[in-house]
């Protein structure tokens, strides 16, 4: 017996796959973008922490401290834009989830409606046994009358 939507069965396990590497592609994008947001947190933290430093060890002028500023709002900057670029991927991972959840529940809904078709095959399959082994049980009871 063969399922009458096998190909299509196929086609959408195939495709469930094809989303769930693509999810993983995203998602490895998604951590390297959050670990660059990260550093970049980081890195701010630290050049804060050395401008206090180098306040406390000597007296700064003006022009460092321009030029702190200066560095400070640029960084600044960059951490909106890579927040972004976090916010865009996470966007597109959240999309590709759903298209995954949903390939998932078309995949299985062919998968139960096969399961089904393989039962009432079976069952169909016992009917006709159990008519044929009445009518041979006749025939034979016939013939020894």
């Amino acid at each position: 017996m063969r399922f009458r939507f096998e190909t299509v069965l196929k086609v959408n396990k195939e495709r469930e796959n094809m989303l769930q590497r693509e999810l993983g592609s995203i998602q490895a994008h998604l951590n390297s973008q959050q670990n660059q947001l990260t550093s970049l947190q980081e890195n701010v933290e630290e050049q804060k922490k050395e401008m206090v430093r180098q306040q406390e060890q000597q007296a700064v002028d003006i022009n460092t401290l321009v030029l702190y500023n200066n560095f400070f709002e640029g960084v600044k900057t960059l951490e909106q834009r890579q927040e972004q670029i976090v916010s865009e991927v996470q966007g597109k991972l959240d999309s590709k989830r759903r298209a995954v959840v949903e390939a998932r529940r078309k995949r299985r809904t062919l998968e139960i409606l096969k399961e089904r078709e393989v039962h009432a095959f079976r069952e169909l399959e016992k009917k006709r046994e159990i008519e044929l082994l009445d009518e041979s049980a006749a025939h034979l009871w016939r013939l020894h009358q």
